[in-house]
């Protein structure tokens, strides 16, 4: 059975929609990648799917539960994380006042916050320092912690190794599979590193014009000789070019 079921989504802003009709599945326990074009829709998919932006039809699931009409809120208390790529910390505040601002704000225990300075001890080394002031993987770390302190089941992280060094890369990598390791599901939308992270992924979607295009696993991708096309938008082996674009 899968953890997150999205059928049919439909969203947009305004009088634009931007999403149109898209359909995928989540598995349980398992890292899952969404890739595809700048403009594609991804961002918009997944604020979408947490309960950020409304939406104009379609259903969505988490563990069989339907989440419709619920708020971002609502469904954090049910069981999905959601770590935008940017404004995803209080820049004003310490460290530790960015995690207690979340337990406070859920009724959740402190020592939660304790919890996540193990998962990220860089985080316990700066507890007094103001996030603003952090390196841009520290502050994704946090970003991704305030996330992990309502134990989700599934945790959305929207582009998390945009713009930050290869060594931050590798490390911040390695955590989200710790993350996973631990039985939390994972939908990663990859913006940068797709030979990094797509080993990783039992199964990959591929979005484009505000739809889900094509399917597979992070090592049949990368196997594809017409990966680097596919990624940026161009092609897609065994679907006609007329299907992609509009």
């Amino acid at each position: 059975m899968s953890l997150l079921e999205v059928e049919g989504l439909t969203s947009g802003y305004g009088k634009t929609t931007i999403i149109r009709g898209a359909s995928f599945a989540v598995e349980e326990g398992a890292i899952t990648a969404i890739i595809g074009p700048n403009g594609a829709g991804k961002t918009t998919l997944v604020q979408t799917i947490a309960g950020v932006v409304d939406s104009r039809g379609g259903s969505v699931s988490l563990d069989s539960e339907a989440l419709d009409g619920t708020s971002a809120r609502e469904r954090a208390r049910r069981g999905l994380g959601y770590t935008p790529q940017l404004r995803n910390v209080f820049g004003a505040l310490s460290v530790e006042d960015n995690l207690e601002v979340v337990t406070r704000a859920m009724r959740l225990p402190h020592d939660r916050v304790d919890e996540i300075f193990e998962l990220f001890p860089i985080l316990a080394d700066r507890r007094k320092q103001r996030a603003g002031t952090l390196s841009g993987g520290q502050r994704q770390q946090l970003a991704i912690g305030s996330s992990l302190l309502m134990k989700p089941r599934l945790l959305i992280l929207d582009e998390p190794t945009t713009g930050l060094a290869p060594q931050i890369v590798d490390s911040l990598i390695e955590q989200i599979c710790v993350i996973e390791r631990s039985g939390t599901g994972v939908l990663w939308v990859i913006e940068e590193h797709p030979s990094q992270i797509l080993p990783l992924c039992g199964r990959v979607f591929l979005m484009d014009s505000g739809q889900i295009r094509h399917e597979a696993t992070g090592p049949e991708l990368l196997a594809d000789p017409g990966f680097a096309e596919m990624f940026l938008g161009a092609r897609v082996p065994g679907i006609a070019a007329a299907q992609i674009h509009h």
